[in-house]
Order: structure tokens, then C-alpha cells, then sequence
């Protein structure tokens, strides 16, 4: 079960790399088509974009891979599907009144386009969710790979031509909606309209409450973590910080949380036959694949510092730095990105929930804090520390660690969390001397060493007898 587990993993990230590799190599000409300004406004719609998706179906497409009889996942895939209805009616309704009441001024340029964005996204992750249940991978990875492109082709194409943040939009929501009609069709609409019956589906809605009464507000804060600190920077610095945060977002930060959603979206279709077993062979290999995804995290965050400015243009020359210390957090997101999903499929929302808000709380404070006593590039270095230090914890709260050395990998975890930003921090500002950079950076290599080959020993043990 759990090869089969990372094995749809793979095609699913397929789909996601795939995509993503399309936009990583285009965003050097789009940084050069769009300013700063108007990538901080685009994020800051994005961000609310995502935080209305997290609830837009109050989660009970979740339940639709899980559920055993096959007429009540039709039931709830409407039922999801018209709740998504429901919540793009109210958003826009809500944003008209916000409009009236406060003028939005250049902000007016982007809310208009989130009620339809909500609906489009919306329906595709009922919809994906319901192929989940048909083991329908392959065709979700095609609709990643449609995705990616679409959207960035047309924004590309767009800043070519017109150079508006419009183009931006509009090519967000053409990648939304570029997956819907592919998926849409595997769904047997006629079967789902015949088994429908509203006191079904009340009474499934009841049995799956715990999506909506907990899931959904762990989703929203889950969400907030990621995009929130973009709005948040756009108010507390400018739209130009944020559209720098943002970029790093687009090309550093969302690849792999899209790799990790991989994961957690293989893990679910498999939810009705995994046993427990199963759930802890997996978390015990996402937990070790930390030990290599940090060092590469590092590599990465020093090769980000010096390469962004040239790659992306003068204008983006802050985006080096921002990347830098960025790219330390983003092992440790991936890792508890990856396990979440484990607590919804074993009945323990609530537990998740509280999660989320403790994270949620750190680090968005943590955030608010260091805004108002330091400038934009030390304000990201603190943030993104405490960022780290909140997922490590977080990931010892999902994945129990038990036995007599308890406290030793505790101990251990934080080490390999402080000693990249020592790396980092030491190369950026030429700690006393490059010199001793380089001295470092070699005393981690060697620390890292020490941490990795336990973990790759018995994949050498078990090529050499084969």
C-alpha cells in the first residue's frame, strides 16, 4: 500500500513539476514585463484568492476519496459543489458592499475578479477529489501540467502586449479553469442527479461535520500561513515589498508545497484501504526525507542570493536575499505539509485545527512584531527563523516521537534547523571574514553528512546484495 502510496505521489507530482518547470523559466521575462508593484497587488489577491478557497466547499470535498458508498460520494460531490456556488455568490456580494462603504482605489483593479476565481478553483478541487476516488491520477497531473502553462503563456503574453495587472488575473483564473473541463467529464452527472435526494444529503453533511467544524478553519489558517504574510507585507511595508515576497513565493515556495500537496492528495485516495501501519511506514519516511531536504534547502538559499538579481533583472535585486532566507523555512513547511493529512484521515480534526493556530499565531505575530522595529530585508531573516522554528514543532506535534532517545532527536532536529541560517547569515554578511564563511559552511557540510548517511545507509545496503 505504501509503494502504491508514493507511486501515484509521482505522478501526480509529475503533473505539478512539470507545470511548474514552465513557470519558473518564464518568470524571468514576466519580472521584466510586470514591476514589483504590480506583482504586490496580484499577490495580495492571490493571498485572499487562496484564504476564501480553503473553506469554499467547507472542506467536505475532503470526505468524497473516503466515503465507502458510492451514491453518497455523488451526493456529496454536488452538495460541494453548490456550497462553492454559495460561497463565490456571497464573496462577491460581500466585496460589493466594501466597495460601496470603502474605496478600494487601485485595489479596485484586482477584487473584482475573486468571485469568479472562487467558483472556478472551487469547482476543480471538488472535481479533483472526485477523480481522486476513481484513482484517476494521471488525468489530474495533465490538468497540473494545463494549469501552469495556460496561466503563464497568457500572462505572458499579456505583459507583452498591455503590461496591466489585469493580465495577471486573467491568467490565473485561465489556468483555474484550463483543468476544469478535462475533469469534468469523468464525472457521471445523470447517476449523481438520480441518487440526489436533499434529506441525503443533510444526513451526509451531518455525518462528515467534522470537515466543516473543524477542517475548514484549520484549512483557512492552513492557507493563512502561506499567503497571509504577502497581504500582511503589502500593509505593513508596500506593494513593492510584497510583490518581492511574492516572486520568491511563485518560483521558490510554491513548487514544493505543490509537491507536497502531491503527497497528501495520494495519501487521501488511498484513505479507504491504508491501515495504520501504513499511515506510520509513511510519516516515518516523509519525517527522514527532512534530513535531506535541508541541506538542499541550503545549497539552494545561497545559490538564490547570488543568481536572483541576474536571472530576474535590476529591479529584483532585494528578491536575492528575500529568497535566501526563505528557502531555510521552506524544508520544514514541506515536511508538515506533507503529514497533515494524516490527522483528517484518522478522525483527528480538531487536533489539526489546533495545530494550524498555533502556527498560524506564531507566525503571523512574529511577523507584526519585527514590522514595526525593523526594515523589510531583517524583518523577512527574523520572520523566516521563527517560521522554521514553529514547523519543526509543529511536525513534532503530528509525528509523536517516542523511545529513550527522545530528547536527543529533539536536540538534533533544532540543530539542523539553526546551523543553515548560521550558513546563511555568515555569507550574506561576511561574518568576520569570508574565510570563516567558507569554514562554516564546511563545518555543516560535515554535520550534514553526519545526519544523512544513517538515513541513506540501507538504500546502499539494499543495492549492493541486489
Amino acid at each position: 500500500m505504501l509503494r502504491k502510496i508514493f507511486k501515484n505521489a509521482a505522478v501526480l507530482a509529475s503533473g505539478t513539476i512539470g507545470g511548474q518547470i514552465f513557470v519558473v523559466a518564464v518568470s524571468p521575462l514576466l519580472t521584466r514585463l510586470y514591476t514589483p508593484e504590480q506583482f504586490g497587488f496580484f499577490g495580495a489577491y492571490v493571498a485572499v484568492l487562496y484564504l476564501i478557497l480553503s473553506f469554499a466547499a467547507l472542506r467536505y470535498e475532503i470526505a468524497i476519496p473516503l466515503l465507502k458508498d458510492e451514491d453518497d460520494a455523488n451526493c456529496l460531490i454536488v452538495a460541494s459543489i453548490a456550497i462553492v456556488a454559495l460561497v463565490s455568490i456571497a464573496t462577491l456580494v460581500l466585496f460589493s458592499v466594501v466597495a460601496t462603504v470603502y474605496p478600494l482605489q487601485k485595489w479596485a483593479e484586482v477584487w473584482w475578479a475573486l468571485p469568479l476565481g472562487v467558483f472556478l478553483a472551487g469547482a476543480y478541487n471538488v472535481l479533483v477529489h472526485a477523480c481522486l476516488r476513481a484513482k484517476r491520477h494521471v488525468e489530474i497531473a495533465k490538468t497540473r501540467v494545463l494549469q501552469s502553462v495556460g496561466s503563464a503563456l497568457f500572462q505572458l503574453i499579456s505583459g507583452i502586449f498591455s503590461g496591466s495587472v489585469i493580465g495577471l488575473l486573467v491568467g490565473q483564473i485561465i489556468g483555474v479553469s484550463s483543468g476544469i473541463g478535462r475533469l469534468v467529464k469523468f464525472i457521471d452527472w445523470k447517476d449523481c442527479g438520480k441518487k440526489i435526494k436533499f434529506s441525503r444529503v443533510v444526513r451526509i453533511l451531518k455525518e462528515q461535520k467534522a470537515f466543516a467544524k473543524y477542517d475548514a478553519p484549520a484549512a483557512l489558517i492552513f492557507v493563512a500561513n502561506a499567503h497571509a504574510p504577502t497581504l500582511l507585507i503589502a500593509i505593513l511595508f508596500s506593494p513593492m515589498a510584497a510583490g518581492i515576497y511574492a516572486l520568491v513565493q511563485r518560483v521558490l515556495v510554491t513548487p514544493l508545497s505543490l509537491i507536497s500537496n502531491a503527497l497528501s492528495t495520494s495519501l487521501i485516495s488511498h484513505g479507504r484501504e491504508a491501515s495504520i501501519v501504513d499511515d506510520e511506514a509513511y510519516a516515518r519516511n516523509i519525517s527522514n526525507s527532512s534530513l535531506l531536504i535541508t541541506p538542499i534547502a541550503t545549497g539552494a538559499a545561497l545559490g538564490a542570493y547570488f543568481l536572483f538579481e541576474p536571472i530576474f533583472g535590476s529591479q529584483w535585486r532585494l528578491a536575492g536575499e528575500v529568497a535566501a532566507w526563505m528557502a531555510l523555512f521552506v524544508g520544514q513547511k514541506f515536511i508538515f505539509d506533507s503529514l497533515f493529512y494524516l490527522l483528517a484521515m484518522r478522525g483527528r480534526q480538531r487536533k489539526g485545527f489546533f495545530i494550524q493556530l498555533f502556527l498560524a499565531i506564531t507566525r503571523l505575530v512574529a511577523l507584526l512584531i519585527v514590522a514595526n522595529g525593523c526594515e523589510f530585508l531583517p524583518a523577512i531573516a527574523i520572520f523566516s527563523f521563527f517560521s522554521a522554528i514553529a514547523y519543526l514543532i509543529a511536525i513534532f506535534l503530528v509525528v509523536k516521537i517516542e523511545g529513550p532517545r527522545v530528547y536527543i532527536k529533539v536536540a538534533f532536529g533544532f540543530v539542523d534547523l539553526i546551523f543553515p541560517y548560521l550558513v546563511v547569515f555568515a555569507f550574506i554578511f561576511s561574518f568576520l571574514s569570508m574565510k570563516n564563511a567558507f569554514a562554516i559552511f564546511s563545518l555543516y557540510g560535515m554535520w550534514a553528512g553526519f545526519r544523512v548517511i544513517p538515513v541513506l545507509a540501507p538504500f546502499f545496503k539494499k543495492a549492493k546484495w541486489q
